[in-house]
């Protein structure tokens, strides 16, 4: 179609008729053209992140609201960017939750009872590998690890500070953004988008399952928090590598938190907490 319709979004590959005023708001790019804003998003992101929590006195056991909102903007600004990135140099073609480019090329028929699989117990497999698992490989070095591998993490904390004052409605808002905002946001982001920006950068699934998965533990402030979502990271990228869908890796990071806000609220002790 050369024409476009008022309103209707230019064409990315160039290939239609576009003003000059398109062209300066939603510049054509090529196919294979690596954005370079998602990774400078993100650097500010963290950025700000860090300086707005740390301003704030984050996390705050007497403010549970802040902590709630936070952990839901959270989530929310990582799915923001994501969706920025995949609309603007992904296309409708792929799809928000299909495989990246080169992924097409080799594409199969998934069953459904293969993905479901997957999500069920790749979910429930990867919390077992990273709580009881990680903590009884490193358990026998804990003397030198120079962190505590039983100590809760600060999500942990919020939550269960929430729970022992009884903030029972900031608590929902948190397991909200815990068990479904975080996950969207996070997997769209790391498997979804930074893997199509590491598969086409320097080619080959397994760099792109590998890079995905290290950026996603650099998430995470605390020693072992950031051990144990690198291995997550990595087992996500897998599952979307043998999926071809970003929905999986979403729904398996789901069952991880819920588990880990399970573990916490209901006391299940430090080999499970997160």
């Amino acid at each position: 179609m050369s024409q476009k319709k008022s309103g209707q979004q230019p064409n990315r590959e160039g290939n239609g008729e576009m003003s000059e005023f398109a062209r300066m708001l939603w510049p054509p790019r090529p196919r294979g053209y690596i954005s370079p804003d998602l990774p400078l998003l993100y650097v500010v992101f963290v950025i700000v992140n860090r300086v707005v929590y740390g301003a704030l006195g984050f996390p705050a056991p007497d403010q549970p609201w802040m902590s709630a909102a936070a952990i839901i903007l959270h989530g929310s600004a990582l799915a923001l960017i994501a969706f920025h990135y995949l609309h603007r140099y992904v296309g409708d073609d792929m799809g928000w939750w299909g495989p990246s480019r080169l992924q097409r090329t080799e594409v199969r028929a998934v069953p459904v009872t293969a993905r479901v699989a997957w999500i069920i117990w790749g979910g429930i497999g990867t919390w077992l590998i990273c709580n009881p698992g990680l903590r009884a490989l490193l358990a026998p070095a804990q003397d030198t690890l120079g962190f505590d591998l039983w100590e809760m993490g600060t999500l942990g904390r919020i939550v269960g500070d929430m729970a022992a004052t009884g903030a029972w409605v900031p608590l929902g808002l948190a397991a909200i953004g815990i068990v479904a905002v975080a996950p969207l946001g996070e997997e769209l982001l790391f498997r979804r988008s930074f893997y199509q920006i590491i598969i086409e950068g320097l080619g080959g699934q397994t760099v792109a399952v590998l890079g995905s998965g290290l950026l996603f533990a650099f998430t995470h402030g605390e020693p072992f928090a950031m051990i144990r979502a690198g291995l997550a990271g990595l087992i996500f990228a897998l599952a979307y590598r043998c999926t071809h869908s970003a929905l999986v890796p979403v729904l398996m990071h789901a069952i991880f938190n819920f588990l880990a806000l399970a573990a916490v609220l209901l006391d299940w002790g430090p080999w499970l907490f997160p």
